[in-house]
């Protein structure tokens, strides 16, 4: 008999994390409602003050001061678009672990990490100290992949040393820790909704005023005529309510941490040859990257689903196909050793005894390729 979905136990919270609920039934009363925050009449009104509570309700859950503009946009990867093709003139260096929504902007990340998966800011310093254009550096703050947690501060000291400027991708950050944007004080940021229970489909980037941004889209003059098109109400409504729930949401994922330390014990525990990818570093406490030697991630990952869980692979495509695991590879890791590797990320839902049986079915298999390899 096949599982359905809802018998699952879902660990790939870093694809997509729940919608949360406060935020779906709020949408739910809003969804019937004709809502453009352009129009002029008294629906037009009722848009554009849901659209501006939900700006609000950003800025406070992550200290945005009147110094940054918030935009909205319809995804992180489109937000990423916009700070980098927007800033006219300026030459952007990322790291080599990006996610691809900055890779494939920018064309290759030549910040190289070491192997905890952390940037080598000696590096950045020297690229920085030796260019003479104008520079914009791109750093993500927590890798999708590894889920280990980039020395952005650090990153905004070096750029203020040579007068650059500094965007970082805070998807898979926001909702997982607290940040204070105006203590960072990055130029850019971009935040993603369905990544901590907003829903699928919107975005935001927040940036510095003073910043010569420009429009990737052509069209009319909503979102400060950063962003044209019609504003997506619902979703903005939902991200707004998300926000308004962040501290719940932080601890929600906090607890999680005590789950992945046990889960690295324990597959350490079985199989003394794994990896945990990123361990020594600073990470976001949802999410463990470890390798089963000898098993490609791809069996892993239909094994994992035959047997009721979803994880991933954490470098899925949008064909659905497994690209080259770059993330790992730039740590250091042989091809070999790095498609070996599986993602797993847990969300509020989940528990220790999921956790558990998940380690069961991970050994079954792990024992089951043991036995095979000796024959």
């Amino acid at each position: 008999m096949i599982m359905s979905l809802s018998e699952k136990i879902y660990f790939d919270h870093n694809a997509t994390t729940l919608l949360l609920k406060e935020a779906r039934e709020a949408m739910e009363e809003i969804a019937h409602l004709p809502l453009n925050p352009s129009s002029v009449h008294s629906y037009g009104r009722y848009a554009k003050k849901l659209l501006e509570d939900a700006r609000n309700e950003v800025a406070s859950a992550l200290c945005v001061t009147d110094q940054y503009k918030i935009v909205f946009t319809a995804s992180g990867t489109e937000a990423n678009n916009l700070a980098i093709n927007g800033m006219k003139g300026y030459t952007c260096i990322t790291s080599q672990i990006e996610h691809p929504a900055v890779l494939k902007v920018v064309g290759e990340g030549l910040i190289p990490v070491g192997g905890n998966g952390v940037i080598k800011l000696d590096v950045l310093e020297r690229i920085l100290a030796t260019s003479d254009k104008s520079i914009l550096i791109s750093v993500i703050m927590a890798s999708n992949e590894i889920g280990v947690i980039q020395p952005i501060h650090e990153v905004v000291k070096l750029a203020r040393k040579y007068k650059a400027l500094v965007h970082t991708d805070a998807s898979q950050y926001i909702g997982k820790a607290g940040i204070n944007i105006a203590e960072l004080d990055a130029d850019m940021v971009t935040i993603c909704g369905h990544k901590f229970g907003a829903p699928i489909g919107v975005g935001a980037l927040i940036f510095k005023k003073h910043l010569p941004l420009s429009s990737i889209l052509k069209g009319g003059g909503q979102e400060f005529r950063f962003r044209p098109g019609t504003q997506n109400i619902p979703a903005i409504h939902g991200l707004g309510v998300a926000c308004s729930k962040i501290k719940q949401i932080i601890a929600s994922f906090t607890k999680l941490e005590k789950y992945r330390d046990f889960l690295e014990e324990e597959i350490m525990r079985i199989a003394e040859d794994s990896i945990i990818f990123g361990k020594n570093a600073a990470r976001v406490p949802n999410v463990s990257s470890f390798s089963m030697p000898g098993v490609n991630n791809e069996t892993q990952v239909i094994h994992f689903d035959l047997n009721g869980f979803a994880v991933s692979t954490g470098a899925a495509c949008s064909s659905g196909r497994v690209d080259v695991p770059y993330v790992h590879m730039a740590m250091g890791y042989e091809q070999k050793q790095a498609s070996c590797a599986i993602r797993v990320s847990m969300g509020a839902e989940n528990t220790l005894e999921q956790v558990k049986k998940f380690i069961k079915v991970w050994q079954d298999l792990y024992l089951k390729t043991r036995l095979t390899d000796a024959a």
